[in-house]
Formats: structure tokens, C-alpha cells, sequence
């Protein structure tokens, strides 16, 4: 899809509505990210009382800047977008982002009267629009942003969400956990541009290997065929608003979107190949799993934890997920038990271990190289949690637990997996925050409790499953050595 090429990778960007005040929202949001994340062409801000903003030349309108144009952005009122979208035109601009709200989301005549009036003028000009309504583009590779809190290292995911709100929440959650994009837009009320153009062209984009959406509405009939042919390829994580009936409401007040009943929403999802998720939370963890993992990965599940307890609701949580908890063989019990006191432990499944097993360096990373050779095990979950007395105690512990964890990432082909789920204390909080930023800088992914881990990676198996990848018992991809001691996981 050339058009949208020229949009996610312009020349050139115009500004209008940018401001000379230090503080302003317009600026915040639609032109100081374009300086911070380094856009590779000119900037050219518009503004007729400013001859300077941001360090850059500002121009009294679109027709007074002297080279072309290719993408505009503008921020002024919508009675003025009509004026706005015939200089485009003039100027040969082959996008305009709409980020002033005021339009068909409305429902009164004179919003839906100025949306159409738009839209016109660039259909006729063969222009394209973003919005109205919304923040719009963000392209690592070309420097183009006006989401502000992306990360700067282009990553593989791509985003397209009809809320604003719910696209930066997503990008700066799932960038936490270590996720990176290639490309994230927020389309807005779709008034051109919209959720099957922006799928169709994720599903041919070679930066993306994943793609999730957040819809209110589908606006274009070709929505299913486009999903099921991009599902068949890549994977599409789907959050729906609006499938109950006061979110339903909410939907047409916010971008004047129709939307149906959700059974009957989440079924053609099915049918058409895409992932659900349920909340804004497992979208998150969704994209978690799908960007980490590599298939194939199984679902015979081994479980580390401090505390009988925790691991008795830990193995509930993961089959309720969608993966098994396996008995341990004996020969790995064997070698865990060697290593572990014989009273108030257990090498079963799951393991319960010592303080001086599961929360040290060294003897952690032992239990996950013993369960490496295990012939009954695909991936490790491990409880990365120490009570907050003895984290006062000694702060190097969860050091330790997630240097074991990097260690096991990198030199074993079991697939291990954090489960970092402190509550409580300010320390404990901090102490989340260290574990997380650890194990995620080491390439470890790392979810909040054991049944969103569970449930991230069932579906992430069932999806290559019924893309025809099936799912047997291996490791990150890898086939076992038929000579070795793992030709039965064949």
C-alpha cells in the first residue's frame, strides 16, 4: 500500500496549530516528539502569529512554506479543517492527521457535515486522512511520532487502536515488559484511513511480525476477509469496546461508532484466525507472550516457588490457564533434591524450595538447569517474590532471582518465564520495579500472576497450532537431538 508508505515515512511534516508558549498541549503532544525522536525530514511548524517555535522557522500558512509537503498535521478547531484540507490539496500533501476533535463523534449535523466536507476534498485529490479525533502516526524507522511515550528502539509489534487513550496506556505498559513497535497509529473516528486499511497494510509490512488492535467499530465491510488472510500470516491481537451495553453507549459518544453483540464479534474473530483478548491487562500480557516466545514452546509446565501455598494456587492458576502441571521424573527429582533441604521443601511439581535455594543466585539457576533435562517439561515458571522483612534484610535477593533468570534465558533451552507479583510496601513496590527492569533488559518475560502467564502462552501455542504449526514439546524452537536424551519429545 504505497499511500500509506508516503504517510508512515514523509519527506516532510507540517505543524499547524503549533505554539510559541512554552507549555503548550499542542506542542507536547504533535511537535516535540517529532524533534525527540528524531524525524529524518523537515519540520515545519504553522502558526501566523509565531515566526519561530521550538528552534524551528514557523510559517504563516500552509501555502507559505517553500518546499513540499507530505504529511500535515494540524490541531486547530474543526470549522476550520475544510479551509485546512483545500490548502493540502494546493500543496500536494498526501496525508492530513486530524487531531482536533468536533466531528461526526458528536452526532450533531454540523460535526458530520464538516467530517464529510473533508473527506471529500481528499478523496477528490487523492489524499488520505488520519482521524479526525485522535493522536495519529508513530514510525521508529522514519522518526515520525506524536505518541510521547514510545520507546525509541523500533521493535517488531505493530499498533493500531480507535482510542488514543487505550494506544498510549498499551505502547508504554507492553513497552515495560520489553515489548518494542515498528508502527502504532490512533485512527480516531476513521473517517478515511481505518482499522481494515491499517491491518491490511501491517499484514504486508516486513518491520512487523505481530500486530494488535483495539477497536470501538468496524467501519468497512472488508474487515473479516482482510483478517483472515493477515491471521493466516501473522499474528492479530484484538481487544473489542463496546460489546456490553453501557460500553456500547460509551463507544458512539466517543468515536460515533455502530458495534454488535460481542458473542456474536468474538465468534467471527474465531473464525477468522485472531487472538481475543478480554481486558486492556491481557492484550498487554498477549503481547507479552507473542513478542517473547518463539514456537514452538508445549504447555507441560514446571512451577518454582517459596511456600507450599503459593504453588498449590500457582498449578491451579496455570491448568486454569490452559497449560498442565506435570509430576516431575525422578531422575530430576532426584537431582533438585540434592541440592535442597529434606524438611519443609519439595522437588515435586511444583518445586518448593528453600531460601537458600530459591532465592540465591547460584542454586536457582541449578533447579532450572535440573528441569532443562527433564523429559516432562516445555517452560519454568518461577515466582520472583521474597516477603518484604527479609527484603529489608538483604535487597541483593531479587538481584540474585533475576540474575538467575538471565542466566538460564541465555545458556538453557528450557523457556523460563517470571512471575513478579510483589504487593504491599513502597520496598516491595521498588523492588517489583528492579526484578521487572532485570529480567526484561535480559530478555526474560515477566507477567503479574500466574494465570495471565498461563493463559498468554495457551493461546499463544493454540494460534500456531491452527496456523498449521503444530505445537510438540520443544524449546525455543529448536528440535531436540534425536541421538540425545530428548528424541521422546519428538
Amino acid at each position: 500500500m504505497a499511500g500509506l508508505d508516503d504517510i508512515f515515512f514523509p519527506s516532510s511534516v507540517a505543524v499547524v496549530g503549533a505554539s510559541a508558549e512554552a507549555n503548550s498541549g499542542t506542542n507536547l503532544i504533535l511537535l516535540d516528539p517529532l524533534l525527540r525522536y528524531g524525524f529524518r525530514g523537515e519540520i515545519y511548524p504553522v502558526n501566523p502569529r509565531a515566526n519561530e517555535i521550538r528552534g524551528l522557522k514557523s510559517y504563516p500558512s500552509l501555502l507559505d512554506i517553500p518546499g513540499p509537503v507530505d504529511l500535515v498535521i494540524c490541531a486547530l478547531a474543526a470549522r476550520h479543517m475544510p479551509r485546512i484540507a483545500q490548502e493540502c490539496v494546493q500543496k500536494g500533501a498526501k496525508g492530513l492527521h486530524i487531531f482536533s476533535a468536533g466531528f461526526s463523534e458528536t452526532g450533531e449535523s454540523e460535526g458530520k457535515r464538516l467530517e464529510a466536507e473533508v473527506v471529500a476534498l481528499a478523496q477528490q485529490a487523492g489524499m488520505r486522512v488520519i482521524g479526525p479525533n485522535c493522536f495519529g502516526l508513530s514510525c521508529l524507522a522514519s522518526g515520525l511520532c506524536t505518541l510521547n511515550d514510545m520507546p525509541t528502539e523500533p521493535g517488531g509489534l505493530a499498533m493500531a487502536s480507535q482510542s488514543s487513550a487505550i494506544a498510549v496506556e498499551f505502547t508504554d505498559a507492553a513497552a515495560t515488559r520489553g515489548v518494542r513497535f515498528s508502527k502504532a497509529v490512533c485512527y480516531g473516528n476513521g473517517s478515511d484511513l481505518n482499522e481494515t486499511d491499517f491491518l491490511d497494510y501491517y499484514g504486508q509490512d516486513p518491520d512487523t511480525r505481530i500486530i494488535a488492535l483495539y477497536l470501538e467499530g468496524v467501519r468497512d465491510n472488508r474487515f473479516f476477509s482482510v483478517l483472515r488472510d493477515v491471521a493466516a500470516r501473522k499474528p492479530v491481537l484484538i481487544l473489542k469496546g463496546g460489546t456490553s451495553g453501557a460500553g456500547g453507549r460509551a463507544v458512539s459518544s466517543h468515536t460515533g461508532s455502530l458495534v454488535g453483540r460481542g458473542e456474536v464479534w468474538w465468534a467471527l474473530c474465531r473464525q477468522a484466525g485472531a487472538v481475543a483478548a478480554t481486558s486492556l491487562n491481557d492484550l498487554v500480557d498477549l503481547a507479552v507472550g507473542f513478542y517473547h516466545f518463539t514456537p514452538p514452546v508445549g504447555d507441560r509446565t514446571a512451577i518454582v516457588v517459596f511456600g507450599g501455598g503459593l504453588g498449590v494456587k500457582a498449578a491451579d492458576d496455570c491448568e486454569r490457564g490452559g497449560l498442565s502441571v506435570p509430576p516431575l521424573d525422578a531422575a530430576t527429582r532426584q537431582t533438585i533434591g540434592s541440592f535442597m533441604p529434606p524438611v519443609g521443601t519439595s522437588t515435586a511439581n511444583p518445586v518448593d524450595g528453600s531460601p537458600g535455594v530459591i532465592w540465591m543466585a547460584g542454586p536457582l539457576f541449578k533447579v532450572l538447569a535440573a528441569l532443562d533435562t527433564s523429559p516432562n517439561v516445555d517452560l519454568a515458571m518461577v515466582h520472583l517474590w521474597v516477603p518484604s522483612h527479609t527484603h529489608r534484610a538483604n535487597p541483593e535477593i531479587v538481584d540474585d532471582q533475576a540474575d538467575a533468570m538471565a542466566r538460564a534465558h541465555r545458556e538453557l533451552s528450557l523457556h523460563v518465564v517470571g512471575i513478579n507479583s510483589f504487593t504491599g510496601s513502597p520496598e516491595a513496590a521498588e523492588t517489583s520495579i528492579r526484578t521487572l527492569q532485570k529480567c526484561v533488559g535480559a530478555g526474560v518475560p515477566v507477567f503479574s500472576n500466574f494465570h495471565a502467564a498461563a493463559s498468554s502462552v495457551h493461546r499463544f501455542n493454540n494460534y500456531h497450532t491452527n496456523a498449521g504449526k503444530p505445537v510438540p514439546s520443544t524449546r525455543h524452537g529448536k528440535l531436540p537431538d534425536v541421538e540425545g536424551p530428548r528424541k521422546e519429545a519428538l
